[in-house]
């Protein structure tokens, strides 16, 4: 275990001075348990099972999530009456089952954000650069992007329009790891940076819906709601659909990795860590999903008839997503690959690399070109969802919009993920002697 960790620090610390804190030592590598199974007795079966039947359902999300937005369409047109449940109590100007649904999506995609290893950046310098990176482009460029995208191809729908920005400004903290691993990115650097997003999605998503919803809206919104209400209504809706979620899973992983752990007979051999990665969060995984399908059957019942008559708001959503997802991926490897070198920005060798450990390159290393691209590229739609539900209500345009997210995202990052192995087999990174970081 000591062997492994001292390797791990060294890649998500480019080879710096690990960490001297105890946590260090078991809590860098925040990889999901890709490459490491349970070794007690039986654990290591049903681990590997629980993943493949996780890959199963996250393989064919897009599927699932078109079956469930047929089959509210469906329930909804065909049993009008069903639309009532949607009324069964308020929380937080939500539906009470939507609301209940919302909190469920959240909760086991936030059980791997590792919170333990955000020291790490403060102490290593090299690790900066590309924090840096991660902010200017998942919170200036990636925005910036979806807007413009939305307003050139929704210029007359206002309520679609906003749905289409939300999933802009809403960063993906979850299943963006996902591809980062099926692209033989780095995911251990990729988890560090999806923890940085989470903890400035709870600060900076109410400010940039006001900026992108009412400072931009050129005096064209479907609501006529101040500045401070959108700010009011969005802050309140991430503090309540990302704060308590994520705030329990930050508890679930306290006890589990650092206070001892609730122990059954069968894991009398595992560490902590390996009943956390191995069991809990695989058998809890799939909750992420029903939470997601869920949401969507309650909300397209919602819309029934609506959508129905205005099947042609599904196919306009989905245009200016089409074309998000692959411009900003492009776009990233782009920067990483042209502008970044221009400007003299050089990057240290990983220790893994057949160049000198020590060497400064050229050209960042495609695993964390490729982590940085899907991380712009992707959408926390659980989360824009909860907003626009929030804001706008079950039955609005808003929330269609974002609905939609989720069907479009998923086939087109697996495309991808094709992608990027063919720039993989193209990239060169050129040693720079003598360079400055």
């Amino acid at each position: 275990m000591e062997a492994d960790s001292s390797t791990i620090c060294k890649d998500i610390t480019m080879r710096g001075q690990c960490c001297k804190r105890s946590f260090c030592d078991e809590s860098v590598d925040i990889e999901k348990s890709a490459t490491k199974t349970p070794t007690g007795v039986g654990a290591g079966n049903q681990s590997q099972e629980k993943r493949q039947k996780l890959d199963f359902l996250d393989r064919y999300m897009a599927l699932w999530v078109l079956l469930a937005m047929t089959g509210g369409i469906l329930i909804g047109y065909f049993i009008p009456s069903a639309n009532l449940v949607l009324d069964k109590g308020k929380f937080a100007g939500v539906s009470g089952p939507i609301a209940a649904l919302l909190l469920l999506m959240m909760y086991p995609i936030l059980l791997d954000v590792s919170f333990e290893s955000l020291p790490v950046v403060v102490r290593q310098s090299n690790l900066w650069k590309e924090v840096l990176l991660n902010i200017f482009v998942n919170w200036l460029i990636s925005p910036l992007v979806m807007f413009s995208l939305a307003w050139a191809t929704l210029p007359d729908a206002s309520a679609l329009r906003e749905g289409v920005i939300l999933v802009g400004i809403a960063r993906c903290i979850a299943m963006v790891l996902i591809w980062v691993r099926l692209a033989q990115g780095d995911t251990v650097l990729g988890s560090l940076l999806v923890t940085i997003n989470a903890l400035i999605q709870i600060i900076l998503v109410a400010p940039l819906s006001v900026l992108f919803l009412e400072v931009f809206r050129g005096g064209d919104s479907s609501s006529s709601a101040s500045a401070g209400e959108i700010y009011t209504t969005t802050a309140s809706s991430v503090a309540i659909f990302l704060g308590i979620p994520l705030s329990l899973a930050a508890v679930t992983r306290l006890v589990f990795l650092h206070v001892k752990p609730f122990r059954l007979r069968r894991w009398n051999t595992l560490t902590p860590r390996e009943v956390y990665e191995g069991a809990l969060v695989p058998a809890l995984a799939p909750l992420s999903l029903v939470g997601l399908l869920g949401t969507i059957i309650l909300l397209f019942i919602a819309q029934g008839r609506h959508v129905v008559a205005q099947i042609t708001s599904v196919l306009r959503v989905a245009a200016p997503l089409c074309i998000y997802f692959p411009i900003t991926y492009l776009g990233t490897l782009f920067l990483c690959w042209k502008v970044l070198p221009r400007i003299g920005v050089t990057f240290q060798a990983p220790s893994a690399s057949e160049i000198a450990p020590d060497a400064r390159l050229r050209r960042m290393p495609f695993s964390r070109a490729t982590m940085h691209a899907f991380l712009a590229a992707s959408n926390n739609f659980e989360l824009a969802i909860a907003v626009a539900t929030a804001r706008s209500g079950a039955q609005s345009n808003q929330s269609l919009a974002t609905s939609v997210g989720p069907l479009v995202e998923v086939p087109v990052m697996l495309g991808l993920v094709w992608v990027s192995d063919w720039f993989r087999r193209h990239w060169k990174v050129d040693e720079v002697e003598d360079a400055i970081m």
